[in-house]
């Protein structure tokens, strides 16, 4: 995501991404050489012995904690000078991770967004620490669509709650939903669904409302439906979202907007890509809007990871000026690649259909003369070719090369010991130790293409079995191996070739549920029944209690009420309250002062009614004596002309 400011706390997370990337790449922290070194603000990957001088023999002044983001004021080899809890002195460099500046970048305006789902549970987060640390917006799942078989809109569990805790900490907010769509109706259901969870919500986004467009781990379904359904359900959820008078947007990874979506889609709507594990996005038509760049951001105020970017437009302002959506971003002209050399094998007279693909409104498009390969054929595969318009690079026309023929190598001889069937990938480490085929009629000897290294033929030498008698097997694919049809001869029993079909899809299995208590929540499972994998997995939050009615546990005094109780039948957990104080002058108790009261305590006075022991209420002058004084002060509490909170006050006091 993206951010309006570069907070100077976001340094320790762009660390993080820094000490990351450099793992993924080497799988070592790099020690920097003492000419990298320069001032500014650096991020310890190791706790750090704090010392009065750039020598390994000075004396120690402390520790600096591993993770603190300190700023270097001088450099003298690989030590550098700060300023660290009010002592001046010097650390080694050669661990830490210095906060290297976005060159691309020319705005100042750099801000550090996060974004949430379910999966941070809100006791895991603190949205004031967020602003501590520099954070300044926050994009919060309203909800998804499940894949696959499961195509039902769920709401996320956790939205509401972020969104009102994420607006009362005084953050931006933006909302994205998790669209499997595949057609436009289906995307206006989206967007209507993430419209209707904003209300609910009670929030008003000032950052856009994305439509998160990927494919699930294991599922290709947007990848199969192709580059004009994935571009006409980004069309739609937005337009849809522009009607409801939001700012809307386009969330993907860097592959799947480069092959998936036209660059138009990000025409005017806010742009957002993920890009893991670089110094800058590397989306290939323009500089998003925000950029995603990295999944494992850690952050001091949230448990866990938490998905990290950088915003560049601000967006707050544009939304609030009435004119939120420029007319027409900038975007730099798209050049076709260069046309490649002529693939070995090839058909060099093919020539792709003079056909366009289906539902393109042209316009004013002009499609380059000449057509680009962006994949070669091989003698595995198809390759692809294509025609964009030369005035703004859309992509008009796609087109499959066939396959290129394979090209056999000389016979070679293999050894006695080993078994070799037509179709079989060879290894490189044997095919580089077979020499060519001699006069040894008793040697197998094979063909392999030169281009991919299959095997092409296998045969014996003289006096061998012909295979003239076979018997075929299958063994059918699952989810979790692939399928084999092999031909075997009866005779020898050799294999005469073999073919691998490819896994099937998981089946969904029936629903199962791991019911919530008011202990704790629950989840919604599909499991996959071939393979126990896990296809889908839905937290249910915890029911509510079942409380009792209301146990008096202490009853009631003129100082304090009656200490109720209600327990819980499911989890046994307690919930108590407290009543009214007894009020004095209320002689039959029913919590009111009355004429009532002063009859009954001129009966008790007289003796006409029996009340032992005499409780505290029924002497409101406190003289230790229900008489007829007794009555006349309740008489007076009842019609208003004594405060009752005068007379328990000096009850009270004349108990200690």
């Amino acid at each position: 995501m993206t951010q309006k400011k570069r907070p100077h706390a976001a340094a320790v997370f762009t660390a993080f991404l820094l000490l990351f990337a450099m793992l993924f790449h080497n799988g070592t922290i790099p020690v920097a050489g003492a000419a990298e070194f320069q001032t500014g603000e650096y991020t310890l990957n190791a706790s750090m012995n704090f010392r009065v001088s750039p020598d390994m023999n000075a004396e120690k002044i402390g520790v600096i904690p591993s993770g603190t983001a300190v700023q270097i004021l001088e450099v003298r080899g690989d030590w550098g000078r700060l300023v660290y809890e009010d002592a001046e002195g010097w650390i080694s460099l050669l661990y830490s991770t210095p906060h290297l500046p976005r060159t691309d970048v020319t705005s100042p305006d750099l801000w550090l967004v996060a974004d949430f789902s379910q999966w941070h549970e809100p006791e895991s987060i603190s949205w004031s620490g967020l602003r501590a640390e520099g954070v300044q917006g926050v994009i919060l799942r309203a909800g998804g669509r499940g894949y696959g078989s499961a195509k039902q809109l769920y709401a996320d569990s956790c939205f509401v709650s972020h969104a009102q805790s994420a607006a009362a900490a005084g953050l931006h907010i933006g909302v994205y939903f998790f669209s499997y769509a595949l057609n436009a109706a289906e995307a206006v259901e989206e967007a209507d669904f993430t419209v209707s969870m904003i209300r609910a919500a009670g929030i008003q986004p000032d950052m856009p409302v994305f439509i998160d467009i990927e494919d699930a781990s294991g599922d290709r379904q947007h990848e199969y439906a192709g580059i004009d359904v994935c571009s006409a359900v980004c069309d739609a959820f937005c337009e849809r979202i522009r009607e409801a008078g939001y700012y809307p947007g386009v969330y993907s990874g860097k592959w799947f907007a480069e092959t998936l979506l036209y660059p138009q889609v990000f025409s005017g709507r806010a742009s957002w890509i993920a890009h893991y594990g670089v110094e800058r996005c590397g989306y290939a038509y323009a500089e998003p809007d925000m950029w995603q760049f990295t999944e494992r951001g850690e952050l001091y105020s949230v448990r866990g990871y938490v998905d990290l970017s950088y915003c560049y437009r601000d967006f707050p302002a544009m939304i609030a000026s009435g004119e939120p959506v420029p007319a027409e971003p900038d975007k730099p002209p798209i050049d076709p690649p260069e046309e490649p050399d002529p693939i070995p094998g090839a058909d060099p007279h093919y020539t792709p259909p003079d056909t366009y693909d289906a539902d393109l409104d042209f316009g004013a498009h002009v499609p380059t003369a000449r057509w680009t390969t962006v994949k070669n054929p091989t003698c595995k595969r198809e390759g692809v070719t294509q025609r964009r318009c030369a005035d703004c690079g859309l992509i008009l026309q796609h087109a499959a090369i066939p396959r290129i023929a394979h090209t056999p190598g000389e016979p070679l001889a293999l050894p006695a010991d080993t078994v070799l069937t037509p179709g079989d990938q060879i290894p490189q480490a044997l095919l580089r130790s077979l020499s060519p085929a001699g006069d040894d009629s008793t040697a197998a000897v094979i063909t392999v293409c030169t281009l991919c290294k299959e095997v092409l033929t296998y045969a014996v030498g003289d006096g061998s079995c012909a295979h003239t008698e076979t018997e075929t097997d299958t063994i059918a694919p699952t989810c979790v191996r692939e399928g084999l049809r092999r031909t075997v001869c009866t005779a020898c029993m050799e294999v005469v070739s073999a073919e691998i079909t490819e896994q099937v899809a998981h089946t969904k299995g029936v629903a199962g549920y791991f019911v919530p208590d008011c202990a704790q929540g629950g989840t919604e499972r599909f499991v996959c029944p071939v393979c126990d994998t896990v296809l889908l997995e839905t937290y249910l939050p915890p029911a509510e209690h079942r409380y009792s009615d209301p146990e008096t546990v202490s009853p009631a005094t003129l100082s304090e009420g009656a200490l109720l109780r209600r327990t819980c039948a499911v989890c046994g957990s307690t919930a108590d309250s407290y009543g009214e104080p007894l009020l004095p002058g209320d002689a039959d108790g029913d919590g009111l002062l009355s004429a009532a009261d002063a009859r009954l305590l001129l009966r008790f006075a007289v003796g006409l009614e029996t009340m032992l022991p005499v409780p505290e209420t029924a002497d409101p002058d406190g003289n230790g004596t229900v008489d007829a004084a007794d009555a006349r002060l309740a008489l007076r509490l009842a019609v208003g002309l004594e405060d009752p909170e005068e007379i328990r006050t000096a009850l009270l006091a004349g108990t200690e």
